[in-house]
């Protein structure tokens, strides 16, 4: 898999959304998926993106999506991804479009 990385900022708000390639998830329950995008921060992003790194505190962290949150309409699902560091804790809504095989990080 080609790993990339748009990042958009919104100024007013101060959000920062990160799209990156995921697996296409169709069929796949809201356990696997929730699983695929803490797996996939924890072991793709966190490696690249420097500044969830230090603002975490660590190389390390806890990452953890509660299943009960997550929310989908058709292929597009909301999962919302708490990672925790010795400095900060970091929230993310991650969209992900199971069918396009892509999410979107925004904190």
């Amino acid at each position: 898999m080609v790993a990339f990385t748009v990042m958009v900022v919104s100024a007013a708000a101060n959000a920062v959304t990160k799209r990156v390639n995921l697996i296409p998830c169709e069929n796949m329950k809201a356990e696997n998926i929730a699983a695929t995008v803490k797996n996939d921060y924890l072991q793709n992003r966190l490696q690249r993106w420097s500044d969830d790194q230090k603002a975490l505190g660590q190389n390390d962290p806890v990452a953890w999506v509660n299943v009960k949150d997550m929310h989908h309409n058709g292929d597009t699902w909301v999962v919302p991804l708490v990672v925790r560091g010795q400095k900060q804790d970091l929230h993310y809504q991650v969209t992900v479009d199971c069918k396009a095989g892509n999410a979107d990080y925004q904190r």
